[in-house]
């Protein structure tokens, strides 16, 4: 099993007790998750916001699929209004900018540098958001993005929530215990052959 697998896995037992016990539900935020996909990094948003407790600070404005991270700017393509209120992190790695090969679904802005979060321009509060970016002929590493999990947040009470923006390490290939015991079984034949010779 991979360790990203494994990860995921505990994500989700994490997210299952969470509403289990009274917790926040899994779509009550907003997470943006960034891995290497073969030869490209993509990033694929999933949750809602609660705008409630943010203020407005622009009207509709046009945005680019951009990526950021050293001053943790992440934007998907589209129209958004931009609200200002949020707490978090200046920065999730030491890359400029670097412009999305393909940018799609909702419109999103983040600028962790003001605090700053930006919505599609007839959003709902609370309504699903979903949306992604590729960067093709990228990795995390030329992006400048930092493995970890970033959290900006606002609000309080009812209208507490957040957005978490999660790089993932590049997966670590782990042998399997089947692949181990054949690599050990391999180890001791070879000892057996030694000694009949010796």
């Amino acid at each position: 099993m991979k360790f990203r697998d494994i990860r995921r896995a505990v994500l989700l037992a994490t997210v299952a007790l969470g509403v289990t016990f009274g917790g926040k539900p899994a779509d009550a935020a907003f997470i943006f998750t960034f891995e290497q996909v073969g030869a490209n990094v993509v990033g694929i948003g999933n949750g809602s916001l609660n705008t409630t407790a943010l203020t407005r600070v622009l009207g509709a404005t046009p945005i680019l699929g951009i990526l950021r991270p050293e001053i943790s700017v992440l934007r998907t393509a589209g129209t958004v209004v931009v609200y200002g209120g949020l707490a978090g992190p200046v920065s999730f790695g030491p890359g400029g900018e670097t412009a999305a090969s393909v940018s799609s679904g909702d419109a999103f802005l983040l600028q962790g540098i003001g605090g700053f979060v930006g919505t599609p321009f007839d959003y709902v509060s609370g309504a699903p958001l979903a949306n992604s970016l590729t960067f093709n002929g990228q990795t995390l590493a030329s992006l400048g993005l930092t493995p970890g999990t970033y959290v900006w947040s606002w609000g309080s009470g009812a209208t507490a929530d957040s957005f978490t923006l999660d790089i993932t390490p590049p997966a670590v290939s782990v042998p399997e215990p089947a692949t181990l015991a054949l690599f050990g079984a391999g180890l001791l034949g070879l000892a057996a052959t030694r000694r009949r010779k010796a």
